[in-house]
């Protein structure tokens, strides 16, 4: 008997992930009938995300009326998953299929998007992991910004929903009228890429074209996300050019749990939470493994309770460390997070290459004394 592992993404704008491997399976089958089939729908943030999670993990869809890419009203869905995790695809109501062939991301808006975060929160999630590929917009996230409450004035004090065609009208940004059932909800957004916001790398001139953008409109959509940047006061920071805002991945924020008896899932689950809620990208980095008898067991204890965060392994007293590297790279600014007695100070040590960070030994519970006594951004 011969087997076949399917493990396709989807073919963007036509096919999700799950259908591939149905038409694939078919066409398998009527060669070889007694073929072991075994799918599993793999996705990048794009089209099919919500399918390959609830093929992984378990669960349903939530059929829900939200605004697509064009302010037409249509049928949207997202997943829930079997422990209360809510799925979204931003193609799901704000995506290039959906354009059906008027392409255009100077109009077009992620107003719905917002309504399926508010609709999953209204409904109980207390997480959300939203899929950011394949969409037809360019609006920098203000109409899902929008659906959740806030409010974006021009000059004149007008209130508007922004699209790529009007982020250069964005005068002043009102936050308090943000949706209360997104108080204590975790988000964190899915993406392979890690462009910055704008010049010749950002955001317009590389997705741009795909959306339907032409030269002379990539450069507006690149001007009206500086002014969003710049009035929202999200990306301020000392910078030498505009290609240094930042849009994706700039901010890594290393959640350190020690694989010791201070091992705890919730502990980890709230510093998560606070990693999501500064904007930051989180990074799980379990430390002392060399102190661990049940490493995956604990392995998949930290994997059900941090989906979509890279989680890496490492013990300090092994120099296991390459793997923290790939996420210091020029530009990104890395935080440590976590208890005392981490490691998180014998970690910057050993990064650094010198004793920067004063450090104790274990105390009588293994854990490492509490001796770091202030805070330092090393550069």
């Amino acid at each position: 008997m011969s087997k076949y592992v399917l493990v396709p993404d989807s073919f963007k704008g036509t096919m999700t992930s799950r259908e591939i491997c149905e038409i694939m399976q078919h066409a398998i089958e009527r060669i070889d009938s007694d073929a072991k089939i075994i799918s599993v729908p793999v996705a990048d943030g794009g089209e099919g995300t919500v399918d390959a999670f609830l093929s992984a993990l378990g669960g349903k869809r939530k059929t829900v009326a939200a605004t697509g890419p064009h302010f037409e009203k249509l049928s949207s869905s997202y997943g829930i998953t079997d422990d209360g995790t809510a799925v979204i695809e931003m193609s799901a109501c704000a995506g290039l299929p959906l354009v059906h062939g008027n392409k255009n991301p100077e109009i077009t808006t992620t107003y719905g998007v917002g309504e399926l975060i508010c609709n999953a929160a209204r409904s109980g999630a207390r997480r959300i992991v939203i899929g950011l590929g394949g969409s037809a917009t360019n609006d920098g996230g203000c109409g899902a910004a929008a659906a959740a409450g806030i409010k974006f004035y021009d000059k004149s004090g007008k209130s508007f929903i922004p699209v790529g065609r009007t982020l250069k009208d964005i005068a002043s940004i009102d936050y308090s009228g943000l949706d209360s059932a997104l108080s204590g909800v975790s988000i964190s957004a899915m993406c392979d890429v890690d462009n910055p916001l704008l010049g010749e790398t950002g955001a317009a001139n590389v997705f741009g074209p795909q959306k339907g953008a032409n030269v002379a409109m990539i450069a507006r959509l690149d001007a009206g996300l500086k002014q969003l940047a710049e009035v929202s006061g999200k990306f301020r920071f000392e910078s030498s050019g505009p290609s240094d805002f930042p849009a994706v991945g700039d901010y890594v924020m290393v959640v350190c749990m020690a694989l010791n008896n201070d091992f705890n899932l919730r502990r980890l689950e709230r510093y998560l939470s606070a990693a999501w809620e500064s904007g930051s990208i989180p990074v799980v980095l379990l430390t002392k493994s060399d102190l661990c008898d049940d490493l995956d067991l604990k392995l998949a204890q930290v994997q059900g309770s941090a989906i979509g965060v890279d989680i890496l392994t490492t013990s300090a007293l092994r120099n296991e460390l390459d793997s923290l590297l790939s996420y210091m790279a020029p530009g990104k600014t890395v935080a440590f997070l976590g208890s005392s007695g981490a490691g998180k100070s014998t970690l910057i040590n050993r990064l650094l290459g010198e004793e920067r960070l004063k450090t104790g030994g274990l105390r009588n519970d293994d854990r490492g004394r509490h001796t770091t006594t202030h805070r330092e951004l090393i550069i």
